[in-house]
């Protein structure tokens, strides 16, 4: 259970840093980088 709970963390971390670094491309509607955030989250 505990192992779960560390990789969930790491997810959600490493997650957050990238939409943090990709924030000027997320925020743009014109840019493709909202879509390749999200393909790599579903991977």
């Amino acid at each position: 259970m505990t192992m779960l709970l560390i990789k969930l963390g790491v997810f959600v971390l490493a997650s957050l840093s990238l939409g943090y670094l990709s924030r000027a491309s997320l925020r743009r509607r014109d840019a493709h980088g909202r879509y390749r955030f999200l393909a790599w989250e579903a991977i």
